[in-house]
């Protein structure tokens, strides 16, 4: 005992359970060169109507209809298979302990960091910021397209939806019935709906989600991605508004991520003689990508059921 008072264990952390980490896939690879960043070529619609197009053989005949139809009209690119990248981030947090038991400490760095590198990746995948620096690619609320030196796409501008304007939001159920018709069309395939943790209860109370194991969902399907770290602003950056927040739609999300990392910052930084204390830096890299669709839609916070 330090004192008379009994030392004892702090209260269990329980971690958020629907944030961002629970809606990615993260592939298992032996390879780290990741970690400078990747590239992969997803299979795109090259418009928000739908992905590829209908048509009828030459030779079609039709009876009783006045004749056949005349040719099908030429074939045109509705495919795009062009290539993407991303950029990496590190989460991180430092710990400041006692210079002996350093195995108790770096067991402390590593709870820290857990308990912290959600919601860093969420601020991080939201803003495309990290370190006061605007080098996270892709984010989620962006205007404009980012190309790297060879040309490859980085970041994409998120489209915003029909009726959705940034002077006009949408009430719950219409803001995301439009952001899933609008992934539907681009996409056809399981999303990932981001909301930040404010608007929780509001769909909530719509109705409009849904836990399915781990995850929670749409009724259509679509993951949602709940992120205490997601801060709600528009796509040009502006802070959301005081009650309103944007949400953002895009395809499924993957990515990489190395183990947790313990070590001391270099030079004489890393120790304290005044008190004898040392610091500890427990960190982690990521690289997170989506597949083809970014839409934004601004939405209602907190509006009564049936207004």
């Amino acid at each position: 005992m330090a004192n008379m008072r009994q030392i004892v264990d702090p209260p269990s952390f329980t971690p958020i359970p629907f944030g961002l980490l629970t809606t990615v896939e993260f592939p298992n690879t032996p390879d780290v060169h990741w970690q400078n960043g990747i590239t992969y070529q997803p299979v795109c619609g090259v418009a928000v109507t739908g992905l590829g197009e209908l048509t009828y053989d030459e030779c079609l005949a039709v009876t009783g209809s006045g004749g056949n139809p005349p040719p099908p009209q030429a074939f045109f690119n509705s495919v795009s298979v062009g290539p993407r990248g991303a950029t990496s981030f590190v989460a991180m947090v430092e710990f400041d302990c006692s210079a002996v038991g350093n195995e108790q400490a770096q067991l402390t760095a590593t709870k820290a960091l857990s308990m912290a590198e959600p919601w860093q990746v969420e601020r991080a995948f939201w803003t495309g910021v990290a370190s006061g620096q605007s080098i996270v690619f892709p984010h989620l609320a962006a205007n404009a397209q980012v190309l790297d030196s060879d040309g490859i796409l980085l970041q994409d501008p998120a489209t915003i939806v029909s009726g959705a304007g940034e002077t006009f939001p949408l009430n719950i159920e219409q803001a995301l019935g439009e952001l899933e018709q609008a992934i539907a069309n681009c996409y056809d395939g399981v999303g990932v709906i981001h909301v930040p943790e404010l608007l929780l209860p509001t769909m909530d109370a719509w109705g409009v989600i849904k836990q399915v194991g781990p995850v929670m969902k749409t009724a259509n399907g679509n993951k949602i991605a709940v992120g205490a770290g997601y801060d709600g602003s528009s796509p040009t950056g502006a802070p959301r508004g005081p009650n309103a927040c944007w949400m953002y739609g895009t395809g499924n999300v993957f990515g990489y991520r190395s183990d947790i990392r313990v070590r001391a910052p270099q030079g004489a930084q890393s120790f304290d003689k005044a008190t004898n204390t040392m610091k500890l830096i427990a960190e982690r890299t990521y690289v997170l990508g989506w597949d083809c669709c970014h839409f934004a839609v601004q939405t209602n916070v907190g509006v009564p059921k049936g207004t």
